[in-house]
């Protein structure tokens, strides 16, 4: 074979197997949607295992109804977990009371908060808001009269003054101000290069950890729900806030 044989035959040997190599990527590349499918339809496809109550939920009289939280005889355990988080709890919390629960992590804290909004059912016992069996209460019900502010904050993109009205957007300022100087954020916030006006970045990206959880405690407070869940560091908030 002539040197311009063997040549002209490495080089169609190369572009004969091109198609092959690209088939092989386009393969991996459809297992990969397959899989990524297969999950989005699982979840449009699930049924979900703690169901709104809709019409023939309970109906509250909003402007009577007693803020109080009844824990009674909670049990509780994770779906797949090897150990109840709660077993036998009871507690009362009344209109007007102020409690804070304490405690390692695994002791069930943030369960408490999650059982409260109804993510979870418990095995046995029932939870009371305003007298009421929560599996009585439409989702709405629930969670119009719950201002949560969890430990691991979510803030927009945008102003703060834009993430402490997502609690009230029609709040004038001087609500606003007073909301967060309740929160012991008006401070730091009017330290800040434009104010109530500085945008924070996704996330609140720009601010500590603690200027993040207190903006997101003023704007639970700004909701002036008849309750209010803080599952949050609470050593920057002033005591009788």
């Amino acid at each position: 074979m002539s040197l311009e044989a063997l040549l002209v035959i490495l080089m169609m040997g190369v572009e004969v197997f091109r198609p092959l190599r690209e088939l092989r990527t386009l393969l991996h590349q459809g297992m990969v949607g397959q899989a990524a499918a297969q999950g989005v339809f699982a979840i449009l496809d699930a049924t979900p295992k703690i169901r709104d109550p809709g019409a023939v939920a309970v109906k509250i009289d909003d402007a009577h109804a007693p803020a109080t939280v009844e824990f009674d005889s909670v049990t509780f355990a994770y779906p797949g977990g090897r150990r109840a988080t709660h077993q036998g709890l009871s507690f009362r919390v009344e209109a007007g009371e102020r409690i804070g629960i304490v405690g390692p992590s695994g002791a069930g804290k943030s369960s408490i908060v999650r059982l409260l909004l109804r993510t979870f059912d418990p095995q046995m016992g029932s939870i009371r808001i305003g007298g009421h069996d929560i599996r009585t209460l439409s989702f709405d019900q629930i969670r119009g009269r719950l201002a949560v502010a969890n430990q691991d904050t979510y803030l927009l993109l945008g102003t703060v003054e834009d993430n402490i009205r997502l609690g009230k957007p029609d709040a004038t300022r001087d609500e606003l101000e007073e909301t967060a100087r309740a929160a012991n954020a008006h401070e730091f916030i009017a330290r800040l290069p434009q104010g109530y006006e500085t945008v924070i970045g996704e996330r609140g990206l720009r601010l500590s950890g603690g200027q993040r959880q207190r903006i997101a405690i003023a704007r639970a407070l700004m909701r002036d729900a008849p309750i209010l869940v803080l599952a949050a560091a609470l050593s920057s908030v002033d005591a009788k806030n």
